[in-house]
């Protein structure tokens, strides 16, 4: 079952008591809380391909169910980069059931904290998130080459594991 990896300040914002992390899987998501303009957002990073969804502004009370508030990011983002509704349907069957625990990926976590400084950068020069939309914020971050992926775009790889992982699940035993 994929997890839900929050960090400390995130549990602490949901005043969630998290188990220690399980064993991985490839569906595993982390998930971080940030504040912009006195609002805080959440910002998710699927630990494979990197790719990144952002969610807010949000309250105490939307974090309680933290995985629908990343299945409502994640297809925001592939609505808007243009996945088709099966694919997108495919994606969020893989994430339907999701468990929480801590973070244990400290590499997943220096690219969240990579991609918070440029959503902020780019919020700035924007004049604000509502301006720019949350949508074309976690575009920018996901058509940026990144060192964990060999400097690969995280949409180009996210997209090429949906379609390698459906085409798998239609091939017959």
């Amino acid at each position: 079952m994929p997890s839900i990896k929050c960090t400390a300040k995130l549990a602490r914002r949901a005043g969630l008591s998290l188990p220690p992390p399980s064993e991985d899987t490839s569906d595993d998501w982390h998930a971080n809380v940030f504040t912009f303009d006195r609002r805080f957002y959440v910002i998710f990073c699927e630990d494979r391909s990197r790719l990144t969804c952002l969610a807010g502004p949000v309250q105490k009370a939307d974090l309680q169910d933290l995985a629908q508030v990343l299945r409502n990011a994640l297809m925001a983002v592939l609505s808007h980069e243009g996945f088709s509704e099966t694919s997108i349907q495919y994606a969020l069957s893989k994430i339907e059931d999701m468990s929480m625990a801590k973070t244990n990926n400290r590499s997943v976590l220096g690219t969240m904290n990579d991609n918070i400084f440029h959503i902020e950068t780019y919020a700035y020069q924007a004049g604000g998130v509502e301006s720019i939309g949350l949508a074309n914020l976690a575009a920018t971050v996901n058509h940026m080459p990144m060192s964990p992926l060999k400097w690969k775009y995280a949409i180009e790889e996210y997209r090429r594991s949906i379609i390698h992982s459906a085409a798998d699940t239609q091939l017959p035993s």
